[in-house]
This record gives C-alpha cells, structure tokens and sequence, in this order.
C-alpha cells in the first residue's frame, strides 16, 4: 500500500534529465547550460517526488490508524452495555 519515495523518485528524477536535456538539445542550448539545466531539474524533481510521496505515506498511515482506533473504541463501547 505504501510507495517507495527513494525508487520512484529516481527514476522520475532520470525521466527529467533526459527530458531536459532532449529540450535542450533540440533547442541547441549550449552543452555547459543544457548540463545545469537538466542537473538541476532532475535534483528538483528528485527532492519534490520523496517530499510528496513521504506526505501521502504519512497520510495514509494515518488514516489507517485513526480507522483501527475507531474500530476497536467502537467494539469496546459495545462490550460495556
């Protein structure tokens, strides 16, 4: 259920890269600049990806928790009557 944020972010981050530099290639950007580019762009990526994929595992794991407490505070609210 949980996402891997270090796998998926790399190859998002080598996805990018190669975008970038397929961009810039075309564009015929100098090399030295299309290199900064798509380095930079592919860090950024890499970075974005693991923030938001860590949120949503910490969301979920919430979630799943706050459904068990519930779950078991409900069945010990039954038990008592």
């Amino acid at each position: 259920m949980f996402f891997e944020s270090k796998s998926l972010a790399r190859k998002l981050a080598v996805l990018t890269f190669l975008g970038v530099s397929l961009v810039c290639q075309f564009k015929q950007v100098d090399a030295f600049v299309c290199l900064k580019r798509a380095i930079l762009g592919s860090f950024a990526t890499y970075v974005i990806c693991t923030l938001i994929v860590k949120t949503v595992n910490a969301l979920v794991f919430n979630a799943i928790i706050n459904k068990q407490l519930r779950e078991q505070t409900g069945r010990g609210n039954d038990d008592k009557d």
